[in-house]
């Protein structure tokens, strides 16, 4: 896509944007299962505080931790300290999917 700035004094500025500048579409509720699935290194089919925090940097979060924290207490449904990706990760990528994040493929 070629954009073209008119500044002032009749000053022009010509760029071309390439497909590597365009920001990737958000990521989809399935995209963000098979993300999270990733992350559960031990194959527990649960994932921690700290799997989650590798999770959101990875996704790009400023603050992982807190993102970690965040996902945590809104989908640890039984307070065990963990994301039952049976039970609960459906809350959890509701959680990713309103911060609009986006899974590199």
């Amino acid at each position: 896509m070629a954009v073209h700035i008119h500044l002032l004094d009749n000053v022009a500025i010509n760029f071309h944007i390439t497909g590597k500048n365009l920001p990737l579409p958000p990521a989809t509720e399935a995209e963000l299962r098979q993300f999270f699935m990733q992350f559960d290194v031990n194959k527990d089919k649960q994932l921690c505080k700290e799997e989650l925090k590798r999770a959101f940097n990875s996704l790009g979060a400023i603050i992982p931790g807190y993102r970690a924290r965040r996902g945590l207490g809104l989908a640890d449904a039984d307070g065990d300290g963990k994301v039952d990706v049976v039970n609960e990760l459906d809350h959890l990528v509701r959680y990713a999917l309103r911060l609009g994040y986006s899974v590199k493929n």
